[in-house]
């Protein structure tokens, strides 16, 4: 016989190979490997699971987990579990800890029959999209106050003036303070938040000494100011508002809209008290939350003006540009009719340097309602009579768009009437401040963060992408508002959205022989931003099945470069983006994507399949629905990012997604990993003690030794592990896949102190293809393989 490998020991590293029979994998090659990691060499049984909480949600699946981590004002985390029944529960106790209850309380209760969740965090503010109910906003237990004002004597409806302390109460600098000293019941405090509020946490730096209470309005649909209602005081003691730091809290309302105060929209509560304050008083900080909820477009603040003025005459209509229109004597009872491209709650009159010197009442303002002129209701006149610059104010209303007369446009048209006439050479200005319906884009499909702003999806125009102002995620309007298309112009819908380096990747669904698109987006601004269409093949299947990793190892001509990938899970396989060009990786393992085997993974099922990164071992881990009668993952592929190779997880309990999150205590390890249990209503820590959930791990390798189809003998073997306490790995012998000898390892330490086991010894197992099989499935035991060598040699005579 001719020798043809010395029984010298090699380390163990690499991956399986399904995609192809055992018979003409190369010498060494692995035909099996189970719930094991590679360790760069070396081969370690991996981690287990635990629960994380003692009791189920029912029998929920976890469609996706997110951990909501704010920076700035307080280490403020939460975990999340998106829950098939359309709850989201909030984690109780922080991983590693395990909660002795349920996994946690419920922070949104959603449609059902939701996809996958995407998660994003902007500013500080949580982002969250299932496909089934309006994007929601959570700003955190503690967010800074976007605007502070105090204002002596009468405001206005649109206020101005005032003194603005905003950041005096946001600086987190305690020496620093917004000064309310002696503020009468007639004064107000104004104070602005980025989402509606409901409670507001203030600290007192120096206390109030009278007796006040406080009361707190809301802008309300109405157009009016209301009474918070079921009020709760907590700076008050003995009576005196604001004589200690507390919180203010009140019960959300239903009907709150935004407000323009101060030159700035956003959601504005007005602070007064029964009695004057005493003669020092400050606060020194701000802070509020609020619930859940779904977002709204809040106006940007930036005036619009009209896009056509019609002015009645004596027999005849004058036109203008809304940036000059002469309405020099203008008799009284003549109509002004201006057109806007959006609904108003307010317009602007701004007679310059030629006020109406005569002064005037107003008569009348009306919107169009589709069929008819319908008053606005109680308008309120900031203008006096066009007096001076100002706005007048009033109810939203549904106005509908029309072309008036022989206007162009297609505009929201109001009509003006004033009650005596505009004195000679008065010529005005006319803008607009408009409102807008969420609702018109439909419910939210995708979100993620990007340039500083949140950028959303809507099921009702799928392919597009809603690009907020920045830092403003509820902002979808105004000059710094853009929409742009992704892919190549089919209406495939947007699945998932990431991050990528400093650009946006987009995938969309895969739909038909032409299957989804992938797009990158470039630029800085919605004005420049571009697109570039990677794949107009692949895309993705859900939220959950796209990774971006930093710091991947890609091997170049001459080394190893360290870069930025993103990875995703299609149905053509699985796929690495360098933001250029998209390849597929999952060749090895591409019998789970050959829809002529029995194990391709199942269409109709994308929404069940995941992939996600594992910071822990540095790996990708993936659930999928494989064969023609499952509905749950059932193989769960593993994609070690160093060796570029493929191996395979049994959990006991099949994982429905997971995540990487900051651990609640500290000592433990910089980021742990948890995942969800399918149909089982219940949240795991992963990589956790030697056993999932009691059951032992069943860790196997498989070798495969074979020459061209020539008999072999195996004469010799060695192998070295890990020495254990206890323990020992089994070892199986095939030739021809009929299992042929068997022989038990023991992998204690053969003296006192040693640290790894050897054993070596002589065989004769003579055939075409020979397979060696080592495993472990033995509760509190691991298996541990660094190297192994093999004497084999060639049977010249057969």
């Amino acid at each position: 016989m001719r020798r043809l490998t010395e029984d010298s020991a090699v380390p163990l590293r690499g991956g399986v190979i399904t995609a192809v029979e055992k018979p003409v994998l190369e010498f060494g090659r692995f035909s099996r490997m189970k719930n094991l990691r590679n360790e760069h060499p070396g081969l370690s049984q991996r981690k287990g699971m635990k629960r994380q909480h003692a009791t189920a949600d029912g029998n929920n699946t976890v469609l996706s987990l997110y951990q909501f981590r704010k920076a700035a004002y307080g280490a403020e985390r939460h975990l999340y579990a998106q829950m098939s029944d359309g709850d989201v529960l909030e984690a109780s106790a922080e991983p590693p800890s395990v909660s002795t209850g349920a996994f946690g309380s419920q922070v949104f209760d959603g449609s059902a029959n939701q996809v996958p969740a995407s998660w994003a965090t902007l500013k500080d503010v949580l982002l969250f999209a299932n496909g089934r109910d309006r994007h929601q906003i959570f700003p955190g237990d503690s967010a800074p106050v976007s605007g502070f004002w105090t204002h002596t004597g009468s405001p206005g409806d649109v206020p101005t003036g005032g003194r603005d302390f905003t950041v005096e109460v946001t600086d987190e600098d305690a020496s620093t303070a917004a000064v309310l000293d002696a503020l009468a019941s007639t004064d107000v405090v104004f104070v602005r938040t980025m989402v509606p509020a409901n409670r507001l946490m203030l600290t007192v730096s120096q206390a109030n000494a009278n007796t006040a209470a406080l009361t707190v309005k809301y802008r309300k649909s109405d157009g009016t100011w209301a009474d918070a209602s079921n009020l709760s005081d907590g700076t008050a003691a003995s009576g005196k508002s604001l004589s200690q730091s507390g919180t203010i809290s009140w019960t959300k309302p239903t009907d709150e809209i935004p407000k323009y105060c101060f030159g700035a929209p956003g959601f504005w509560y007005r602070l007064s008290w029964s009695a004057a304050l005493s003669s020092t008083v400050r606060v020194s900080e701000a802070r509020y939350t609020a619930p859940w909820q779904p977002i709204q477009n809040v106006w940007d603040g930036v005036p619009q003006y009209g896009v056509e003025v019609r002015v009645e005459g004596n027999n005849n209509w004058d036109t203008y540009a809304a940036g000059a229109v002469d309405l020099d004597n203008l008799a009284a009872g003549k109509k002004i009719y201006v057109a806007f491209t959006d609904p108003v709650e307010g317009i602007y009159i701004d007679p310059g340097a030629t006020p109406n010197a005569a002064g005037t009442t107003l008569t009348s303002l009306k919107y169009w309602d589709g069929s008819s002129w319908q008053s606005v209701g109680t308008v309120n006149d900031g203008t006096s009579g066009m007096s001076r610059a100002g706005w007048l104010t009033f109810p939203r209303k549904p106005a509908q768009p029309r072309q008036f007369d022989t206007s162009q446009f297609l505009a929201y048209w109001y009509e003006i009437v004033w009650g005596s006439a505009i004195s000679a050479d008065t010529v005005v200005a006319i803008q607009g401040m408009p409102f807008f319906d969420i609702g018109d884009l439909g419910n939210g499909y995708c979100v993620a963060a990007w340039k500083d702003r949140a950028v959303y999806s809507f099921d009702r125009y799928g392919s597009y992408i809603y690009v907020s102002a920045k830092d403003s995620p509820m902002i979808l309007n105004g000059a710094d508002f853009g929409i742009l298309q992704a892919g190549d112009g089919r209406r495939n819908r947007i699945v998932a959205m990431q991050k990528f380096y400093n650009e946006l990747l987009v995938w969309q669904e895969e739909l038909g022989e032409e299957g989804g698109c992938i797009t990158l987006f470039e630029g800085y601004s919605p004005s420049t931003f571009g697109k570039i269409v990677l794949s107009s093949r692949i895309g993705a299947m859900n939220a959950k099945s796209v990774a971006v990793v930093d710091g991947v190892l890609t091997a170049t001509a001459t080394d190893e470069t360290i870069k930025t990938l993103a990875f995703c899970l299609s149905r053509y396989g699985v796929c690495a983006i360098d933001g250029r060009t998209v390849s597929i990786i999952s060749d090895d393992i591409q019998n789970y994507f050959d829809p002529a085997r029995p194990e391709c993974i199942r269409r109709g099922y994308e929404d069940q399949m995941w992939l996600q990164h594992d910071a822990t071992a540095n790996v990708l881990r993936l659930g999928l629905v494989s064969g023609a009668q499952a509905t749950a993952p059932n193989v769960f592929p593993v994609y070690d990012l160093v060796t570029k190779t493929w191996s395979f997880d049994t959990p006991a309990v099949p994982i429905s997604c997971m995540t990487n999150v900051e651990p609640g205590s500290s000592g433990a390890s910089p980021l742990v990993q948890v995942g969800g249990g399918h149909h089982n209503g219940r949240i795991y820590l992963l990589n956790t003690g030697q056993d999932d959930d009691g059951e032992p791990i069943e860790s196997e390798l498989g070798i495969v030794l074979n020459y061209r189809g020539q008999i072999i003998a195996l004469q010799r073997l060695v192998v070295r592990g890990k020495a254990q306490d206890r323990g020992s790995i089994k070892l199986e012998i095939y030739e021809n896949d009929v299992m042929r000898a068997a022989k038990i390892l023991p992998m204690e330490a053969e003296q006192p102190g040693e640290g790894y086991r050897r054993h070596y010894f002589n065989l004769n197992v003579v055939g075409q293809a020979i397979e060696l099989v080592f495993k472990n499935a033995t509760a509190d035991e691991e298996m541990f393989l660094l190297d192994a060598g093999f004497r084999v040699s060639l049977w010249e005579e057969r």
